[in-house]
């Protein structure tokens, strides 16, 4: 099953717009390339999910509480 039938209820937020305090919702064209209209992005599906877990990354350690020695090894 294709990706595109597959998340077809999914909505999708522009990842170039999650840091912001925009919440432009995007869509896929006919060929299957997301376009945002308030910044400009163009993405397949692939480089979506690429922007995607480039985002979630930066939040990965937002409910770890870390000590100086662990900031020391960082």
């Amino acid at each position: 099953m294709p990706d595109s039938k597959k998340n077809e209820s999914v909505i999708y937020r522009c990842p170039m717009c999650l840091g912001t305090l925009n919440d432009v919702t995007i869509d896929a064209d006919a060929c299957g390339i997301y376009r945002c209209l308030k910044c400009g992005y163009n993405g397949d599906y692939d480089n979506l999910m690429i922007k995607y877990a480039e985002f979630r990354s930066r939040y990965k350690l937002m409910k770890v509480r870390l000590t100086l020695e662990d900031q020391r090894k960082m």
